[in-house]
């Protein structure tokens, strides 16, 4: 096996494939990017135990040329570093078990894994295609997954580190998210009127868009996986086989209370009056009239804070409520700036954050007991 490649074209590849696999891998083949080159084209493959990546680089003669047709499988992290030190084009090249990389003036020789453990991956089989708009399934995907829990070990714990993707042939999708004590769900338009309900690992539905792939993507799925398609690139992800939890009762926002307030001015409210940080202490009072907002934060044996702001709307009784400061912040931070409003239900156990009251876009919190 031999061929010759553009630096920069074998680094960028290396960068993006990166991504995809696990340095630490207890399966050692998927610590590895396994190469597969024929008279047409450089194919590279990328995977871990439920995520793998697939791009084809095409031969050209210019920034690819091929002498030997071949395969291989190199350690990922190891190979990244090594391309980096090389100035423009570098020839790969077997010997026996290892693989030859240089240059004119720089030359590594590195033993290869064993590409025949490496399994079989199915990229061409992609159905229920539809074109997507990659910058709003992005934003989307980043403003619900503030509420998974990727840290969680309850035993249902899964569901928390997972994105619910739904749509019922109304030319929408919604995507929910949530870690029981907090729920952020968003709608957005396709132009497809589509049958779908699964819910997918949050991390790995972040690795299905990148910022810079093309604005319309291709995107794909079936009963075991969900991936997008664009130029020579393919992603999937498989899918969690969790039900989701039906979450109709709690996307119809009912309340009683209303505050309207600017989000800048709110979120520096609560940077003013929170001055510690810790992962147990993220009580933040509320007081909230027809005159002001008054937060409190409190630290035992510590201090106490308080700040204050009458630049709000506020329709409903006067109400002392707490709510997790972190919760808060991440609630209000995914919207643009201008007016938010917190819509309170009557027993005050939900607080509902949307712009400009648009129920397409919710962010739910649950308060905090007082004792």
């Amino acid at each position: 096996m031999k061929f010759i490649i553009s630096k920069k074209i074998i680094d960028q590849s290396i960068d993006f494939l990166s991504l995809f696999n696990d340095s630490n891998d207890v399966y050692v083949p998927f610590r590895g990017i396994l190469f597969k080159i024929n008279s047409e084209n450089l194919t590279l493959i990328s995977a871990k135990n439920n995520l793998a990546a697939r791009k084809i680089i095409r031969i050209d003669e210019k920034n690819l040329t091929v002498e030997e047709p071949g395969i291989f499988l190199l350690n990922s992290s190891l190979l990244k570093n090594i391309i980096k030190k090389f100035d423009d084009k570098i020839t790969f090249q077997s010997i026996g078990q290892n693989i030859k990389i240089f240059d004119k003036n720089t030359k590594y020789t590195l033993t290869t894994l064993d590409a025949d453990r490496y399994p079989f991956i199915n990229f061409d089989l992609q159905k229920n295609k539809f074109t997507v708009n990659s910058r709003k399934f992005e934003n989307t995907i980043n403003n619900v997954f503030i509420s998974t829990n990727q840290n969680t070990e309850r035993n249902n714990g899964l569901l928390y580190k997972c994105i619910n993707i739904k749509s019922n042939k109304n030319k929408e999708i919604r995507m929910t998210a949530t870690d029981s004590f907090r729920l952020s769900s968003e709608v957005f338009k396709i132009n497809e009127e589509i049958n779908l309900d699964v819910s997918v690992e949050a991390k790995n539905l972040k690795k299905l868009f990148m910022k810079d792939m093309p604005e319309e993507v291709t995107f794909f799925y079936d009963e075991e996986k969900i991936g997008v398609l664009y130029k020579d690139i393919v992603i999937h992800s498989n899918l969690s086989k969790l039900t989701y939890l039906n979450i109709d009762n709690f996307i119809k926002p009912i309340y009683s209370k209303s505050l309207v307030i600017n989000r800048d001015e709110f979120l520096k409210l609560i940077n003013k009056v929170v001055f510690y940080n810790s992962d147990k202490i993220r009580r933040l009072q509320f007081n909230i009239s027809k005159e002001e907002l008054k937060l409190s934060f409190e630290v035992p044996e510590i201090g106490i804070s308080n700040a204050s702001t009458s630049n709000i709307m506020y329709n409903g009784e006067i109400l002392d409520i707490d709510l997790d400061f972190q919760f808060i912040k991440d609630a209000v931070s995914v919207f643009p700036n201008g007016n938010i409003h917190l819509n309170i239900s009557e027993s005050n156990d939900r607080i509902y954050v949307l712009a400009n009251n648009n129920e397409s876009h919710i962010q739910l919190i649950t308060p905090i007991r007082r004792y």
